[in-house]
């Protein structure tokens, strides 16, 4: 079974001008941060179907692009944590 898979990512506004208040600014960062959560499982599959396909070095490689991925949403994460 295929697994398609979409995203829009167009921004209803320009990046011309700053975010408006640190209230947007979260709400952003926390959309953001499960966005990308959700991306990072999605690798993981894939990932794993490269294993699945004999694609040892490539899935390694996927692997180590997820876990710099974590790294970057736990940085995200805590970043969130501050504004709270």
């Amino acid at each position: 079974m295929g697994h398609e898979h979409t995203h829009d990512h167009d921004h209803d506004h320009p990046h011309t001008h700053p975010h408006g208040g640190l209230e947007e600014t979260t709400a952003i960062l926390s959309y953001m941060l499960d966005h990308n959560r959700h991306h990072g499982k999605e690798l993981e599959e894939i990932g794993e179907k490269l294993r699945q396909a004999g694609r040892e070095e490539a899935a390694k490689e996927v692997q180590a692009a997820v876990e710099a991925f974590t790294q970057g949403n736990d940085k995200l994460a805590s970043a969130l944590e501050h504004l709270k």
